[in-house]
């Protein structure tokens, strides 16, 4: 798991790993070509271990990227309202 880790913080690729935005306490969000909701656990991640994670515990997919920057995903996800944000990024 370590050279894991390791693999995918010098290369950002990784079955294992992936980068999650957090967005509120406890979720966040993984944005690659789609836009996954997930709740996390920090109190079961790498603390001691020397890689910093949480351990996410339930996954929801809300959407797709498409041509839409990180920025502007993050925003939406913070100030539209569920319906409104499925609609943009054809989360259904």
């Amino acid at each position: 798991l370590n050279n894991e880790y390791i693999k995918f913080t010098q290369t950002n690729n990784s079955a294992e790993f992936r980068w999650m935005y957090i967005v509120k306490q406890n979720f966040g969000l993984i944005i690659d070509e789609h836009i996954t909701l997930c709740r996390y656990s920090p109190e079961f991640g790498g603390k001691g271990s020397g890689i910093e994670r949480n351990y996410v515990d339930s996954i929801k997919y809300i959407g797709d990227t498409w041509w839409f920057d990180d920025n502007e995903i993050l925003d939406d996800a913070k100030t539209l309202c569920t319906v409104d944000f499925l609609e943009k990024y054809k989360g259904w």
